[in-house]
């Protein structure tokens, strides 16, 4: 694993290193970065690391690099990122946080806040961007080790990438079913918004179609496109993909969203299921898997399919550990009256 970490800060006087940096290079043993000029920071090569933990201090004078670093063409949008936030000298809410982990697409983050005053004793939590707490600490030690063990179970998880093959056949999505979305989406925005404004309400699909008669027999599905706003979601909001080796094809220019591939795999398993809602809320009563796994990686997969294995079932009503939760069944109406319930905010 080639890691990076970069903390101190940086200025045009050739900036000042920082003991929490110091400390935190010790515990992980990895290549770092403490303090220095602008022009050191705007040098690095994001494509020679496969983990960056960034928390360098810079005036905000100064161009924010942090945007750009997982920009698919002038950074490493496969870099598995850390960022962080120093909230020692302003208020700064734990949901904002979160929101610019999202938009600078962060995996994981440390916010850093000043619990004692008098000895500068400071709280470090680290935290993911569906809102779970790992730990909150004073020690970097302890930091350092949740983190690493975090670290280490992201790069086991396994993602696929998706990749446009033209435009497709027309479809309509069923009205029924985007009229389900809309109420379920409602009911999100209730327990989402509360807590976390910068989340988006989840996705849906299905393979069923009017006009459309053979796309089961293709083994394509219908999903939403990614970062739409589900409540006003409409016919053209959906995408038409489908399964190949190590990849998703789909047709159009708006990409699916991130868990299709997994959404693909439960269809395939599941015979009878023809429409999917997941939503970054929990079902009232319904079970919980075991592992937080982040949006979009095939091993959510097997956590369904551990505790449904049945593949004849007709309705699937599961909670995602610190995600959120699937409801799935045969027939559209089985999806009006689902009951749902907030997550709380943070989840540890």
């Amino acid at each position: 694993m080639k890691m990076l970490l970069v903390g101190g800060t940086f200025d045009l006087q050739g900036g000042k290193s920082s003991k929490i940096i110091s400390r935190m290079s010790e515990v992980l043993i990895c290549s770092t970065l403490n303090g220095g000029s602008l022009e050191q920071l705007h040098k690095i090569d994001f494509k020679q690391w496969n983990v960056l933990i960034w928390m360098p201090n810079v005036d905000n004078r100064y161009e924010k690099i942090l945007p750009n670093i997982k920009n698919p063409v002038t950074g490493n949008h496969k870099l598995l990122l850390i960022s962080s936030k120093n909230a020692m000298e302003r208020d700064y809410m734990y949901s904002d946080f979160v929101g610019r982990m999202l938009q600078t697409k962060s995996n994981l983050g440390i916010y850093i806040e000043e619990v004692d005053r008098l000895d500068k004793t400071k709280k470090f939590s680290l935290f993911d961007p569906l809102g779970n707490v790992y730990i909150q600490t004073t020690k970097i030690e302890d930091l350092c080790s949740i983190l690493t063990m975090r670290i280490n179970f992201l790069q086991s998880l396994t993602r696929i990438g998706s990749k446009s093959i033209g435009l497709g056949d027309d479809f309509e999505v069923e009205k029924e079913f985007i009229e389900v979305i809309h109420r379920s989406s409602d009911q999100f925005s209730k327990f989402v918004n509360a807590n976390n404004p910068n989340r988006l309400l989840g996705n849906a699909s299905t393979r069923c179609a009017s006009g459309f008669p053979a796309i089961r027999d293709k083994d394509r599905i219908l999903v939403t496109k990614r970062n739409v706003d589900k409540r006003e979601l409409s016919n053209k909001d959906f995408v038409e993909a489908k399964s190949a080796i190590n990849t998703i094809f789909y047709y159009g220019v708006n990409k699916p969203s991130v868990d299709t591939a997994i959404q693909l795999k439960l269809f395939t398993f599941y015979r009878n299921i023809n429409y999917m809602i997941h939503g970054h809320v929990y079902i009232k009563d319904a079970p919980i898997t075991h592992f937080k796994i982040p949006c979009g990686y095939l091993e959510e997969f097997n956590e369904v399919v551990k505790y449904f294995p049945d593949r004849n079932l007709t309705d699937l009503f599961i909670n995602l550990r610190g995600h959120g939760c699937l409801v799935a069944s045969d027939e559209i109406e089985k999806l009006r009256n689902v009951k749902f319930i907030g997550r709380s905010f943070p989840e540890n």
